[in-house]
């Protein structure tokens, strides 16, 4: 009877805990699933600012060169003029004005690193004259000297390397051929009615000449494709002379003077520039 009773109880205890162990499973699979943890979406940065392209645009600035002035010389070679100050050897004056034109170019980007070339041409206003009086003397007449010289336009072909330290600003310099047409004054008058005495030497000389320029600049990305810059340049066209013939009382004679000016000088200007199909940047 023991016995017996030991393996009922037992039996029991074992159906009981076959029992709790099916509802436990049937209970978890009417539980509803667990839903997944939200995940923020990655921030993909926005590609930096990219300057390749075509571009055209306008610029405005101001010019102004060295005080040389105009040297003086005369031809044949004599000293009497000089020698009695009747005629100066130099006459100091300095070339300045305003500039004004259009610019085409190319960028091309590769990391920060951005190069390319620009043309442009500008109508300028940059000129200088300088005078001298000689009152007269028993060794002369009197005399005056006017020296003068104006750059009429410029026109350079540069190619430019830069970098950019910071998105949408561009540091760069530039270096190229520059062209220009250059005029050159020069007259003389002695005049004694005592005499009579009247000697002029007066004429000018155009020529365009070629030569260098370097300098410059910064430039920021305004928009996309619209891009303001200022730079600097210097130029430089070398050296011009004109030469003028005497006519004494109305008789032309094989003697002259000549005046010999260097073209150069510094040039600060202001531009805007607007790009055509450039590459798309990317917008958050």
């Amino acid at each position: 009877m023991g016995e017996s009773m030991k393996t009922f109880w037992l039996g029991g205890v074992a159906t009981l805990a076959i029992m709790a162990s099916l509802a436990g499973q049937a209970n978890a699979a009417d539980l509803p699933a667990a839903a997944p943890a939200y995940k923020t979406p990655a921030v993909v940065p926005s590609p930096a600012f990219n300057w390749s392209g075509f571009y055209v645009g306008a610029n405005v600035g101001y010019g102004w060169g060295n005080d040389d002035g105009a040297q003086i010389t005369d031809f044949p070679p004599t000293v009497a003029t000089f020698a009695i100050g009747q005629t100066p050897t130099a006459l100091r004056f300095r070339q300045k004005g305003v500039i004004g034109g259009a610019e085409a170019g190319y960028n091309w980007q590769s990391a920060s690193l951005v190069y390319g070339v620009e043309a442009d041409i500008s109508a300028t206003d940059i000129k200088g004259s300088g005078t001298f009086f000689f009152p007269g003397s028993i060794l002369g007449a009197p005399e005056t000297t006017t020296a003068s010289s104006s750059l009429d336009w410029l026109a350079t072909i540069r190619g430019r390397l830069g970098f950019t330290p910071v998105d949408r600003l561009l540091i760069f310099g530039t270096a190229g051929v520059a062209f220009g047409q250059v005029k050159n004054g020069l007259s003389i008058v002695a005049n004694n009615p005592a005499i009579p005495f009247f000697d002029v030497a007066a004429g000018s000389r155009e020529s365009t000449r070629v030569g260098w320029v370097a300098g410059l600049g910064t430039q920021y990305a305004v928009t996309n494709d619209i891009f303001a810059k200022v730079e600097w340049l210097y130029y430089d066209l070398g050296t011009s002379t004109a030469s003028v013939n005497e006519v004494l009382n109305g008789v032309p004679l094989p003697s002259g003077f000549s005046s010999s000016v260097k073209t150069n000088g510094n040039i600060v200007r202001f531009g805007l520039d607007y790009r055509f199909g450039g590459p798309v940047v990317a917008k958050y």
